[in-house]
């Protein structure tokens, strides 16, 4: 079976189940090609646990700077696993621009090293009439 989304190909090379002491599992082994070219296998799996009968998949994803490969086990469609499969482009960048953010505010926050030099002006005293003095405040 081949499934082909954007410049990938994929190839099942194989469809499995198990039943593991804590979970039952269907995965396929997917060959996987971009442009001809040979990348890798992925595995997306379909789990059920045990104890509380609660579905759960676990999804494949090869990921580059340029673009994402997002592959689901879906279930199965008669004998054959239903695979679903979607290209995601620049998801990294996002993250690096949430890193750029995070590393900018830290720039910002940090305290110049150099110490800041106001000009104070001095204040000069001011003579106090000799009938103010004696007079109590509140008075």
């Amino acid at each position: 079976d081949k499934l082909t989304v954007g410049n990938y190909t994929l190839i099942n090379r194989q469809y499995s189940q198990q039943e593991l002491a804590d979970y039952e599992t269907e995965y396929a082994a997917l060959d996987v090609y971009k442009n001809g070219r040979y990348l890798g296998q992925m595995f997306p799996e379909r789990r059920v646990y045990k104890a509380t009968e609660q579905p759960s998949t676990m999804v494949a994803i090869r990921s580059s700077l340029k673009e994402d490969l997002y592959v689901v086990y879906a279930g199965k469609n008669g004998e054959l696993p239903t695979i679903k499969a979607f290209v995601n482009p620049l998801v990294n960048w996002v993250w690096i621009g949430v890193f750029v953010v995070v590393l900018g505010t830290g720039v910002a926050l940090l305290p110049n090293a150099a110490p800041a030099k106001f000009a104070v002006p001095i204040s000069k005293p001011v003579a106090v009439p000799a009938e103010v003095e004696g007079v109590a405040a509140g008075d």
